[in-house]
């Protein structure tokens, strides 16, 4: 918690540069501080499974406790001519604001509701908008909103290219705008640095039309990003995704009934630069159609940890997918697959090379470790798996270590706890250990399924420790 609270104070220190008085912004420092440290404390106690609404309430930061004084020391959007009455377009006030703003001033909004028609865009570095608790952006609806991302093709209603960005409370009604509402960062430029986004509800946003997809929060090229406290509700595409970037940190977010993936990690193609040491902590997803979690395309370490994902509404391609990443660690997980009308195979937890030609192209799957975990199935089938690894006929999985989870199938008697599909191909897993996993309910503890070359499955791999409760075989 220090080392959170000394990144965001020093942060808050370089917006002095502005040139406006130095006492406004110490005093602004520790109001600041006071409320992320009141923040802290109160995610710490809070339960994963509350609902959308009460969670991102407590991730507000206390705005009450210095509201007035922002109202009073900020730049208050209203004097651009913004009127926060959910009918007028605000969109060329909120752009006027911005360009007019000093490096490291802050643009505040007070209650109400601010409809934006088009693209706002925000290029000067230093700068912070933050929303009143009360307040939240409205953005026209489809075919309404008018404006293109700076890189891609499609609209985006926040653009920003310039480092040292912060928007607090990022409250959106997306009336079903089928938008991406926030990039950051891009293919053609150098990365930029130290975007934050900290607390809000989004709903209703955003485009997911297989196989194309849009990003609710896109992060790309963007180093020591955080995305913080924020709830999606009800959107389409991929929720959260970050793409070739260092360092950056997702944590205590919420993704409901997302149509796509709740949470990506990956690659920007084609120029091949892959995220490197981020980290997803304390998420919850629920409910995506597609995958609640997808970690592809050379990830490096990657880091899920501390979070829930549950599957039982909505029945999705898997609920966790693994494809062609390196030092990938998921860990300390709750991931929920209920789906008592599936009779169909879906793993809750898959993990396999990329075998696309997309961006990369072929990539194997390297040093992924499953530990720690809890993964629940409930599928009434003989084809339900709890952790499918999938070999390809040139592609490998290599050093995959399985370890202290506890794997369970709630339909007693079907399916494999662990299954390792060879693909035809005997040297497609190589260097894979089980090690003090608990699997309980399935028919068979482990397989080695497909070309098995009349080998015991006990020679293949280092197998220790596993606990088999009420299976019928333990390995075959």
């Amino acid at each position: 918690m220090l080392d959170q609270l000394v990144s965001l104070l020093f942060y808050e220190v370089d917006l002095m540069v502005s040139g406006i008085k130095f006492v406004r912004y110490v005093i602004l420092i520790f109001l600041l501080v006071l409320g992320r440290q009141s923040y802290l404390l109160e995610n710490q106690s809070s339960l994963m499974m509350n609902s959308a609404v009460s969670r991102a309430n407590a991730n507000a930061a206390n705005t009450d406790f210095y509201r007035q004084f922002l109202l009073n020391n900020a730049n208050n959007i209203l004097d651009f001519g913004a009127k926060g009455d959910g009918k007028s377009d605000t969109t060329l006030a909120i752009q006027r604001a911005i360009d007019n703003m000093n490096s490291g001033e802050i643009i505040y909004f007070p209650a109400g509701t601010y409809r934006i028609s088009s693209t706002i865009t925000i290029q000067k570095p230093n700068v912070v908008l933050y929303l009143d608790s009360a307040a939240k952006f409205s953005i026209d609806d489809n075919g309404h909103f008018k404006g293109l991302n700076w890189i891609l093709s499609y609209p985006t209603v926040f653009n920003i290219n310039a480092s040292n960005v912060s928007i607090y409370n990022l409250n959106v009604e997306g009336n079903n705008a089928e938008v991406s509402l926030l990039m950051a960062g891009g293919k053609t430029i150098s990365a930029i640095e130290n975007v934050k986004i900290i607390g809000g509800i989004i709903s209703n946003i955003g485009y997911y039309k297989p196989p194309i997809s849009r990003d609710v929060i896109g992060i790309n090229k963007c180093n020591n990003a955080v995305i913080e406290g924020l709830t999606l509700i009800n959107c389409k595409g991929k929720g959260i995704r970050v793409l070739g970037c260092l360092n950056t940190v997702i944590r205590n977010c919420s993704v409901y009934n997302q149509d796509g993936i709740a949470f990506y990690s990956g690659e920007i193609s084609p120029i091949e630069e892959y995220n490197q040491n981020c980290i997803f902590d304390n998420l919850y997803a629920e409910d995506s159609s597609e995958h609640n979690v997808k970690i592809s395309r050379r990830a490096q370490g990657t880091i899920f940890r501390n979070s829930t994902f549950v599957s039982q509404n909505v029945i999705p391609l898997h609920n966790i997918f693994i494809q062609g990443t390196k030092d990938t660690v998921f860990e300390n997980n709750l991931v929920i697959h209920r789906l008592s009308n599936l009779t169909t195979a879906v793993s809750p937890v898959r993990i396999e090379p990329h075998d696309t030609g997309y961006g990369s192209g072929p990539v194997s799957n390297e040093r992924c470790q499953i530990v720690s975990n809890t993964i629940v199935t409930h599928v009434k089938s003989t084809a339900a798996v709890g952790v499918y690894v999938k070999g390809r006929e040139d592609l490998v999985v290599d050093d995959l270590l399985i370890k202290n989870n506890l794997i369970i199938q709630e339909e007693v008697g079907y399916g494999v706890g662990i299954l390792f599909d060879f693909n035809h191909v005997d040297s497609s897993i190589k260097n894979y250990s089980t090690e003090n996993n608990t699997i309980k309910g399935f028919n068979i503890g482990m397989r080695r399924g497909r070309y098995t070359l009349n080998m015991i499955f006990k020679d293949c791999g280092h197998h220790e420790n596993n606990k088999f409760i009420n299976v019928h075989a333990e390995y075959i």
